[in-house]
Protein backbone atom coordinates (compact mmCIF):
# COMPACT_ATOMS: atom_id res chain seq x y z
CA UNK A 1 0.00 0.00 0.00
CA UNK A 2 1.24 3.57 -1.16
CA UNK A 3 1.99 5.92 1.67
CA UNK A 4 -0.55 8.25 -0.13
CA UNK A 5 -2.92 5.63 0.61
CA UNK A 6 -1.88 4.88 4.32
CA UNK A 7 -2.50 8.20 4.69
CA UNK A 8 -5.78 8.98 2.80
CA UNK A 9 -6.60 5.62 5.02
CA UNK A 10 -6.40 8.04 8.02
CA UNK A 11 -8.67 10.82 6.74
CA UNK A 12 -11.73 11.17 9.22
CA UNK A 13 -15.66 12.14 7.62
CA UNK A 14 -16.08 14.29 10.68
CA UNK A 15 -15.32 15.49 13.84
CA UNK A 16 -13.33 12.67 16.42
CA UNK A 17 -14.89 9.87 13.43
CA UNK A 18 -12.03 7.53 12.15
CA UNK A 19 -13.10 5.36 9.47
CA UNK A 20 -13.03 1.48 9.59
CA UNK A 21 -9.61 -0.16 8.73
CA UNK A 22 -9.88 -0.86 4.92
CA UNK A 23 -12.26 2.51 3.90
CA UNK A 24 -10.94 5.63 2.69
CA UNK A 25 -11.96 8.81 2.21
CA UNK A 26 -11.82 10.95 -0.70
CA UNK A 27 -13.01 14.36 -2.64
CA UNK A 28 -15.79 13.10 -4.56
CA UNK A 29 -14.53 15.27 -7.45
CA UNK A 30 -11.29 12.74 -7.30
CA UNK A 31 -13.61 9.65 -7.33
CA UNK A 32 -16.48 10.78 -9.99
CA UNK A 33 -17.38 12.99 -12.73
CA UNK A 34 -20.75 14.91 -12.24
CA UNK A 35 -22.40 15.78 -15.32
CA UNK A 36 -25.00 18.12 -16.26
CA UNK A 37 -28.72 16.77 -17.41
CA UNK A 38 -29.96 18.15 -20.75
CA UNK A 39 -33.01 19.92 -21.28
CA UNK A 40 -36.27 18.00 -22.65
CA UNK A 41 -39.64 19.98 -22.64
CA UNK A 42 -42.43 17.89 -21.68
CA UNK A 43 -44.11 18.94 -25.47
CA UNK A 44 -40.95 17.34 -26.83
CA UNK A 45 -41.20 14.11 -24.92
CA UNK A 46 -42.75 11.19 -26.94
CA UNK A 47 -44.04 8.43 -24.74
CA UNK A 48 -41.91 5.47 -24.17
CA UNK A 49 -39.86 3.12 -21.61
CA UNK A 50 -37.74 5.67 -20.81
CA UNK A 51 -38.08 7.60 -17.50
CA UNK A 52 -37.28 11.22 -17.55
CA UNK A 53 -35.70 12.42 -14.29
CA UNK A 54 -36.25 15.97 -12.86
CA UNK A 55 -34.36 16.89 -9.63
CA UNK A 56 -37.54 15.34 -7.56
CA UNK A 57 -37.63 11.63 -9.50
CA UNK A 58 -39.14 11.02 -12.53
CA UNK A 59 -41.54 13.25 -14.30
CA UNK A 60 -42.26 11.79 -17.54
CA UNK A 61 -41.27 9.23 -20.53
CA UNK A 62 -39.20 9.30 -23.59
CA UNK A 63 -39.02 6.97 -26.01
CA UNK A 64 -34.93 7.90 -26.40
CA UNK A 65 -32.10 7.60 -23.91
CA UNK A 66 -29.91 10.06 -22.91
CA UNK A 67 -27.71 7.98 -21.00
CA UNK A 68 -27.33 4.28 -20.69
CA UNK A 69 -27.73 2.71 -16.95
CA UNK A 70 -27.03 2.54 -14.13
CA UNK A 71 -27.18 5.98 -13.02
CA UNK A 72 -27.18 8.53 -10.11
CA UNK A 73 -29.42 11.52 -10.69
CA UNK A 74 -28.97 14.50 -8.64
CA UNK A 75 -31.14 17.16 -8.20
CA UNK A 76 -29.28 20.73 -9.28
CA UNK A 77 -32.53 23.41 -9.45
CA UNK A 78 -35.83 22.95 -7.61
CA UNK A 79 -35.35 20.22 -5.42
CA UNK A 80 -31.85 20.77 -4.38
CA UNK A 81 -29.69 17.73 -3.58
CA UNK A 82 -32.33 14.98 -3.89
CA UNK A 83 -30.06 11.66 -4.91
CA UNK A 84 -32.30 9.36 -7.65
CA UNK A 85 -30.84 6.15 -8.85
CA UNK A 86 -31.97 4.61 -12.61
CA UNK A 87 -31.01 1.13 -12.79
CA UNK A 88 -31.57 1.58 -16.36
CA UNK A 89 -31.43 3.82 -19.86
CA UNK A 90 -32.70 7.71 -18.73
CA UNK A 91 -33.12 11.34 -19.30
CA UNK A 92 -31.74 13.56 -16.85
CA UNK A 93 -33.00 16.87 -17.66
CA UNK A 94 -31.12 20.09 -16.81
CA UNK A 95 -31.87 20.53 -13.44
CA UNK A 96 -29.97 17.61 -12.33
CA UNK A 97 -26.34 16.70 -12.46
CA UNK A 98 -25.96 12.55 -13.04
CA UNK A 99 -23.34 10.00 -12.62
CA UNK A 100 -22.90 7.61 -14.92
CA UNK A 101 -19.47 6.21 -14.43
CA UNK A 102 -18.40 4.50 -11.54
CA UNK A 103 -14.75 2.78 -12.12
CA UNK A 104 -15.53 -0.59 -10.13
CA UNK A 105 -17.25 1.33 -7.93
CA UNK A 106 -20.55 -0.44 -6.88
CA UNK A 107 -23.50 1.97 -8.04
CA UNK A 108 -26.12 1.26 -5.33
CA UNK A 109 -23.03 2.13 -2.68
CA UNK A 110 -22.19 5.69 -4.18
CA UNK A 111 -25.80 6.11 -4.09
CA UNK A 112 -26.27 5.58 -0.75
CA UNK A 113 -22.99 7.41 0.14
CA UNK A 114 -24.30 11.02 -1.55
CA UNK A 115 -27.67 10.46 0.04
CA UNK A 116 -25.60 9.95 3.48
CA UNK A 117 -24.23 13.58 2.68
CA UNK A 118 -27.19 15.35 2.99
CA UNK A 119 -26.27 17.28 -0.40
CA UNK A 120 -29.82 19.63 0.60
CA UNK A 121 -27.54 21.40 3.05
CA UNK A 122 -25.69 22.80 0.01
CA UNK A 123 -28.09 24.91 -1.62
CA UNK A 124 -25.87 28.23 -2.68
CA UNK A 125 -29.03 29.97 -4.21
CA UNK A 126 -30.91 32.74 -2.76
CA UNK A 127 -33.59 33.30 -5.16
CA UNK A 128 -33.96 29.61 -7.13
CA UNK A 129 -32.60 26.84 -4.41
CA UNK A 130 -29.34 25.28 -6.46
CA UNK A 131 -26.27 22.66 -5.75
CA UNK A 132 -23.22 24.38 -7.27
CA UNK A 133 -20.69 21.57 -8.83
CA UNK A 134 -17.73 22.90 -7.56
CA UNK A 135 -18.86 22.76 -3.83
CA UNK A 136 -20.28 18.87 -4.63
CA UNK A 137 -16.72 18.05 -5.82
CA UNK A 138 -15.43 19.03 -2.50
CA UNK A 139 -17.93 16.78 -0.58
CA UNK A 140 -16.08 14.09 1.16
CA UNK A 141 -16.88 10.52 -0.24
CA UNK A 142 -16.64 7.52 2.32
CA UNK A 143 -15.26 4.10 0.28
CA UNK A 144 -15.18 0.86 1.89
CA UNK A 145 -13.90 -2.20 -0.21
CA UNK A 146 -15.89 -3.19 -3.30
CA UNK A 147 -17.02 -6.82 -1.63
CA UNK A 148 -18.17 -4.78 1.43
CA UNK A 149 -19.48 -2.31 -0.74
CA UNK A 150 -22.01 -5.24 -1.89
CA UNK A 151 -22.80 -6.43 1.66
CA UNK A 152 -23.78 -2.91 2.89
CA UNK A 153 -25.97 -2.29 -0.48
CA UNK A 154 -28.16 -5.39 0.36
CA UNK A 155 -28.64 -4.69 3.76
CA UNK A 156 -29.41 -1.23 3.30
CA UNK A 157 -32.02 -2.29 1.13
CA UNK A 158 -33.53 -4.58 3.27
CA UNK A 159 -33.85 -2.11 5.80
CA UNK A 160 -34.95 0.60 3.80
CA UNK A 161 -37.98 -2.36 2.70
CA UNK A 162 -39.08 -2.38 5.87
CA UNK A 163 -39.07 1.24 6.36
CA UNK A 164 -40.84 1.66 2.94
CA UNK A 165 -44.04 -0.34 4.14
CA UNK A 166 -43.82 1.54 7.48
CA UNK A 167 -44.32 4.71 5.83
CA UNK A 168 -46.66 3.17 3.09
CA UNK A 169 -48.93 2.08 6.38
CA UNK A 170 -48.00 5.08 8.14
CA UNK A 171 -49.68 6.93 5.19
CA UNK A 172 -52.41 5.29 5.09
CA UNK A 173 -53.74 6.35 8.58
CA UNK A 174 -55.24 10.07 7.77
CA UNK A 175 -57.84 8.07 4.97
CA UNK A 176 -58.65 5.59 7.70
CA UNK A 177 -58.85 8.32 10.56
CA UNK A 178 -60.82 10.95 8.40
CA UNK A 179 -63.00 7.22 7.37
CA UNK A 180 -63.37 6.98 11.44
CA UNK A 181 -64.64 10.66 12.52
CA UNK A 182 -67.21 10.40 9.46
CA UNK A 183 -68.59 7.04 10.63
CA UNK A 184 -68.40 8.29 14.08
CA UNK A 185 -71.02 11.60 13.12
CA UNK A 186 -72.90 9.36 10.42
CA UNK A 187 -73.84 6.81 14.18
CA UNK A 188 -74.45 9.73 15.98
CA UNK A 189 -77.37 11.05 13.94
CA UNK A 190 -78.64 7.69 13.41
CA UNK A 191 -78.97 7.34 16.55
CA UNK A 192 -76.55 4.19 17.13
CA UNK A 193 -74.14 6.11 19.10
CA UNK A 194 -76.86 6.18 22.57
CA UNK A 195 -78.35 3.53 21.37
CA UNK A 196 -77.31 1.75 25.01
CA UNK A 197 -77.83 5.48 26.60
CA UNK A 198 -81.95 5.16 25.23
CA UNK A 199 -81.86 2.39 27.23
CA UNK A 200 -81.84 3.36 30.74
CA UNK A 201 -82.73 6.98 30.23
CA UNK A 202 -86.31 8.57 29.24
CA UNK A 203 -85.50 10.56 25.68
CA UNK A 204 -88.21 12.03 23.62
CA UNK A 205 -88.53 10.56 19.86
CA UNK A 206 -86.27 12.16 17.53
CA UNK A 207 -87.70 14.81 15.13
CA UNK A 208 -86.40 15.39 11.38
CA UNK A 209 -86.18 19.24 11.48
CA UNK A 210 -85.32 21.94 8.84
CA UNK A 211 -82.95 23.86 10.23
CA UNK A 212 -84.86 27.25 9.51
CA UNK A 213 -86.82 25.77 12.76
CA UNK A 214 -83.70 25.29 15.14
CA UNK A 215 -82.25 29.12 14.97
CA UNK A 216 -82.75 32.00 16.49
CA UNK A 217 -82.79 34.28 13.33
CA UNK A 218 -82.32 34.06 9.73
CA UNK A 219 -78.84 32.92 8.13
CA UNK A 220 -76.55 35.63 7.88
CA UNK A 221 -73.71 36.43 5.38
CA UNK A 222 -70.50 38.41 6.47
CA UNK A 223 -68.57 40.99 5.11
CA UNK A 224 -65.40 41.09 3.00
CA UNK A 225 -63.21 44.13 2.33
CA UNK A 226 -59.65 44.40 1.64
CA UNK A 227 -57.48 44.35 4.45
CA UNK A 228 -55.34 46.84 6.01
CA UNK A 229 -51.56 46.19 7.10
CA UNK A 230 -51.87 48.25 10.33
CA UNK A 231 -53.89 47.10 13.46
CA UNK A 232 -57.54 48.11 13.91
CA UNK A 233 -59.97 47.05 16.67
CA UNK A 234 -61.82 44.87 13.41
CA UNK A 235 -60.47 41.70 13.12
CA UNK A 236 -61.95 39.12 10.26
CA UNK A 237 -61.53 35.99 10.19
CA UNK A 238 -60.14 34.02 6.93
CA UNK A 239 -62.12 30.89 5.68
CA UNK A 240 -58.74 29.06 7.09
CA UNK A 241 -60.43 29.64 10.73
CA UNK A 242 -62.96 27.17 10.17
CA UNK A 243 -62.19 25.16 7.13
CA UNK A 244 -60.92 21.98 8.88
CA UNK A 245 -64.04 21.61 11.05
CA UNK A 246 -62.81 23.69 14.41
CA UNK A 247 -62.52 27.33 15.02
CA UNK A 248 -59.01 28.64 14.54
CA UNK A 249 -58.89 32.38 15.98
CA UNK A 250 -55.11 32.25 14.81
CA UNK A 251 -56.63 32.70 11.08
CA UNK A 252 -57.94 36.59 10.84
CA UNK A 253 -57.09 39.99 9.02
CA UNK A 254 -57.79 43.64 9.81
CA UNK A 255 -60.44 45.48 8.26
CA UNK A 256 -60.26 49.46 8.61
CA UNK A 257 -64.11 50.11 9.47
CA UNK A 258 -66.60 51.53 11.33
CA UNK A 259 -68.99 48.48 12.92
CA UNK A 260 -71.13 49.59 15.63
CA UNK A 261 -71.68 46.93 18.70
CA UNK A 262 -74.67 45.82 18.10
CA UNK A 263 -73.98 44.87 14.39
CA UNK A 264 -74.72 41.14 13.52
CA UNK A 265 -70.86 40.96 12.19
CA UNK A 266 -70.14 40.14 15.45
CA UNK A 267 -69.45 36.74 16.79
CA UNK A 268 -70.80 35.26 19.89
CA UNK A 269 -69.81 31.86 21.50
CA UNK A 270 -71.39 29.03 20.06
CA UNK A 271 -72.36 30.79 16.84
CA UNK A 272 -72.34 28.12 13.85
CA UNK A 273 -70.06 29.72 10.96
CA UNK A 274 -70.77 28.03 7.63
CA UNK A 275 -68.70 27.86 4.30
CA UNK A 276 -70.96 29.31 2.00
CA UNK A 277 -68.13 28.94 -0.46
CA UNK A 278 -65.05 26.78 -1.15
CA UNK A 279 -64.09 23.67 -3.04
CA UNK A 280 -66.50 20.98 -3.43
CA UNK A 281 -64.75 19.39 -0.85
CA UNK A 282 -64.92 21.89 1.88
CA UNK A 283 -68.26 23.37 0.87
CA UNK A 284 -70.46 23.75 3.44
CA UNK A 285 -67.81 22.90 6.24
CA UNK A 286 -68.95 24.02 9.78
CA UNK A 287 -67.50 24.88 12.79
CA UNK A 288 -68.50 26.28 16.33
CA UNK A 289 -67.04 29.35 17.35
CA UNK A 290 -65.11 29.39 20.73
CA UNK A 291 -63.86 32.47 21.19
CA UNK A 292 -65.13 35.43 22.99
CA UNK A 293 -67.75 37.81 22.18
CA UNK A 294 -67.44 40.60 19.82
CA UNK A 295 -63.70 39.72 19.21
CA UNK A 296 -64.04 39.19 15.49
CA UNK A 297 -66.48 39.42 12.66
CA UNK A 298 -66.97 36.71 9.91
CA UNK A 299 -66.50 37.35 5.70
CA UNK A 300 -69.06 37.06 3.24
CA UNK A 301 -67.93 33.64 1.98
CA UNK A 302 -69.34 32.75 5.68
CA UNK A 303 -72.68 31.96 6.93
CA UNK A 304 -73.35 32.32 10.67
CA UNK A 305 -76.43 30.57 12.51
CA UNK A 306 -76.88 31.07 16.17
CA UNK A 307 -78.81 28.18 17.82
CA UNK A 308 -81.92 28.58 19.42
CA UNK A 309 -82.90 27.57 23.19
CA UNK A 310 -82.87 23.55 23.52
CA UNK A 311 -80.39 23.26 20.58
CA UNK A 312 -76.85 22.83 21.33
CA UNK A 313 -74.58 24.01 19.23
CA UNK A 314 -71.87 21.32 19.20
CA UNK A 315 -74.72 19.16 18.49
CA UNK A 316 -75.93 21.19 15.56
CA UNK A 317 -72.10 21.01 14.22
CA UNK A 318 -72.48 17.60 14.42
CA UNK A 319 -75.48 17.11 12.55
CA UNK A 320 -74.43 19.58 9.67
CA UNK A 321 -71.10 18.01 9.75
CA UNK A 322 -72.37 14.28 9.46
CA UNK A 323 -71.87 12.34 5.22
CA UNK A 324 -75.41 12.74 4.59
CA UNK A 325 -75.90 16.67 5.44
CA UNK A 326 -72.30 17.18 3.58
CA UNK A 327 -73.50 15.54 0.40
CA UNK A 328 -76.68 17.69 0.57
CA UNK A 329 -74.40 20.60 0.41
CA UNK A 330 -72.40 19.16 -2.06
CA UNK A 331 -74.98 18.62 -4.44
CA UNK A 332 -77.04 22.07 -3.85
CA UNK A 333 -74.34 24.08 -3.95
CA UNK A 334 -74.55 26.43 -7.31
CA UNK A 335 -71.99 28.07 -9.79
CA UNK A 336 -70.46 27.63 -13.09
CA UNK A 337 -67.95 25.02 -14.32
CA UNK A 338 -64.73 25.93 -13.41
CA UNK A 339 -65.89 28.29 -10.15
CA UNK A 340 -66.29 28.30 -6.43
CA UNK A 341 -69.55 26.29 -5.58
CA UNK A 342 -71.65 28.24 -3.36
CA UNK A 343 -74.53 27.36 -0.94
CA UNK A 344 -77.03 30.31 -0.04
CA UNK A 345 -79.29 30.79 2.88
CA UNK A 346 -82.14 29.19 1.48
CA UNK A 347 -79.82 26.00 1.22
CA UNK A 348 -78.61 26.44 5.15
CA UNK A 349 -82.07 27.07 6.14
CA UNK A 350 -83.54 23.80 4.08
CA UNK A 351 -80.72 21.44 5.77
CA UNK A 352 -83.32 18.42 7.49
CA UNK A 353 -81.11 17.38 10.52
CA UNK A 354 -82.27 14.92 13.50
CA UNK A 355 -83.01 16.35 16.53
CA UNK A 356 -83.15 14.35 20.08
CA UNK A 357 -83.91 15.90 23.46
CA UNK A 358 -81.47 17.93 25.28
CA UNK A 359 -80.28 15.50 27.54
CA UNK A 360 -79.96 13.01 24.87
CA UNK A 361 -77.95 15.90 22.61
CA UNK A 362 -75.61 16.72 25.43
CA UNK A 363 -74.79 12.63 25.88
CA UNK A 364 -74.06 12.39 21.59
CA UNK A 365 -71.91 15.71 22.28
CA UNK A 366 -69.89 14.03 25.00
CA UNK A 367 -69.16 10.46 23.40
CA UNK A 368 -68.13 12.16 20.16
CA UNK A 369 -65.61 14.66 21.55
CA UNK A 370 -64.42 11.43 23.55
CA UNK A 371 -63.90 10.02 20.27
CA UNK A 372 -62.71 12.63 18.00
CA UNK A 373 -59.92 13.18 21.25
CA UNK A 374 -59.01 10.00 20.52
CA UNK A 375 -58.40 10.08 16.77
CA UNK A 376 -56.27 13.25 17.75
CA UNK A 377 -54.08 11.58 19.89
CA UNK A 378 -53.67 8.32 17.30
CA UNK A 379 -53.14 11.37 14.98
CA UNK A 380 -50.40 12.91 16.60
CA UNK A 381 -48.73 9.26 17.25
CA UNK A 382 -48.90 8.51 13.38
CA UNK A 383 -47.35 12.19 13.12
CA UNK A 384 -44.68 11.03 15.41
CA UNK A 385 -44.11 7.73 13.69
CA UNK A 386 -43.96 9.35 10.36
CA UNK A 387 -40.89 11.87 11.44
CA UNK A 388 -39.22 8.67 13.11
CA UNK A 389 -39.18 6.80 10.01
CA UNK A 390 -37.70 9.67 7.45
CA UNK A 391 -35.09 9.95 10.09
CA UNK A 392 -34.61 6.30 10.16
CA UNK A 393 -33.67 6.36 6.51
CA UNK A 394 -30.32 8.92 7.51
CA UNK A 395 -30.08 6.62 10.94
CA UNK A 396 -29.55 3.75 8.52
CA UNK A 397 -27.09 5.26 5.84
CA UNK A 398 -25.00 6.87 8.54
CA UNK A 399 -24.35 4.05 10.61
CA UNK A 400 -23.76 2.17 7.36
CA UNK A 401 -20.82 4.98 6.63
CA UNK A 402 -19.54 4.08 9.78
CA UNK A 403 -18.77 0.45 9.20
CA UNK A 404 -20.98 -0.81 11.59
CA UNK A 405 -24.01 -2.10 9.42
CA UNK A 406 -22.05 -4.90 8.38
CA UNK A 407 -18.66 -6.74 9.54
CA UNK A 408 -16.00 -4.45 7.59
CA UNK A 409 -14.01 -6.82 5.00
CA UNK A 410 -10.95 -6.18 7.52
CA UNK A 411 -12.43 -8.25 10.15
CA UNK A 412 -13.96 -10.91 7.83
CA UNK A 413 -10.28 -11.41 6.33
CA UNK A 414 -8.49 -11.51 9.68
CA UNK A 415 -11.19 -13.93 10.74
CA UNK A 416 -10.62 -16.18 7.73
CA UNK A 417 -6.89 -15.93 7.64
CA UNK A 418 -6.47 -14.05 4.02
CA UNK A 419 -5.27 -11.08 1.91
CA UNK A 420 -8.42 -7.94 1.27
CA UNK A 421 -7.76 -5.68 -1.43
CA UNK A 422 -8.54 -1.79 1.18
CA UNK A 423 -10.15 0.65 -0.16
CA UNK A 424 -7.85 3.12 -0.88
CA UNK A 425 -5.83 0.46 -3.31
CA UNK A 426 -9.12 0.98 -5.49
CA UNK A 427 -9.03 5.03 -4.92
CA UNK A 428 -5.51 4.65 -6.06
CA UNK A 429 -6.61 2.94 -9.38
CA UNK A 430 -9.20 4.75 -10.03
CA UNK A 431 -6.87 8.06 -9.53
CA UNK A 432 -4.71 6.69 -12.14
CA UNK A 433 -7.70 5.94 -14.98
CA UNK A 434 -9.19 9.41 -14.40
CA UNK A 435 -5.71 10.98 -15.09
Amino acid sequence: MSAVAKQAEKKVTGPDIRLPEGWVASPLGEVLTVNYGKGLKESNRISGAVPVFGSNGIVGTHNVALINGPAIVIGRKGTVGAVHFSSGPSWPIDTTYFVNEFRGLDPRFIEFAMRALTLNELDTSTAIPGLNRDDLYTQQIVLAPVAEQKRIVATINQLLAVVARAERRLGNAPKILKHFRQVVLAAACSGKLTEDWRQVNVSSEWKNTAVGELIVEKPRNGLSLKAVKYETPIRSLTLTATTFGHFDGSHFKYLDVDLPHDSHLWLKKGDILLQRGNTEEYVGVSAVYEGADNAYIYPDLMIKIRPREGVLSKFLWIALSEPKARQYFRENATGSQGSMPKINQKIVEGTIVPVPSGREQAEIVRRVEALFKLADVIEKRVAAASLRAERLTQAILAKAFRGELVPTEAELAKREGREYEPASVLLERIRRERE
